[in-house]
């Protein structure tokens, strides 16, 4: 189940993919491989709230080899639901593991620089706007 499930994940079926890995965590409830790959087949269907539950479940589970690509898991997730300044921080812890392997460090910097760009675009972002003062009423507006 879980190889065929990372097969499925490989290939973009994210639906296949997060039938078989059920399965597998039925099998393996604890195991770290198994919770991230699930995570992200719950990502790949943009299930993000299910994805951030499960990638946390695996980082309880994992040791440190793994902690980067989990934490690349959550940024993703973060990402997807527009929560740009916590998918920053992610990123960044990613960054800042030594065990984190180069390929997921290559994408966390990429995906960091992408969001750093964005956000700052963000009109939602903190300081984007100048203070105002809603007229209080009777009171004529300045």
């Amino acid at each position: 189940m879980f190889t065929s499930g990372l097969a499925h994940l490989q290939r973009g079926d994210y639906a296949a993919a997060k039938k078989d890995l059920l399965g597998a965590e039925a099998l393996h409830p604890t195991d770290a491989f198994v919770l991230s790959a699930l995570a992200g087949a719950h990502l790949g269907l943009n299930e993000t709230e299910q994805a951030e539950r499960v990638y946390r479940r695996a980082f309880a589970e994992a040791g440190p080899t793994m902690w980067g690509a989990i934490y690349f898991g959550l940024g993703e997730a973060a990402r997807v639901k527009g929560q740009l300044d916590a998918a920053q921080r992610f990123y960044e812890k990613v960054l800042a593991l030594p065990e984190s392997p180069e390929a997921i460090r290559r994408a966390a910097q990429t995906r960091w620089s992408a969001v750093s760009q964005e956000y700052t675009k963000s009109p939602f972002r903190e300081g984007a706007y100048p203070p105002f003062s809603i007229p209080r009423p009777g009171r004529p507006s300045r």
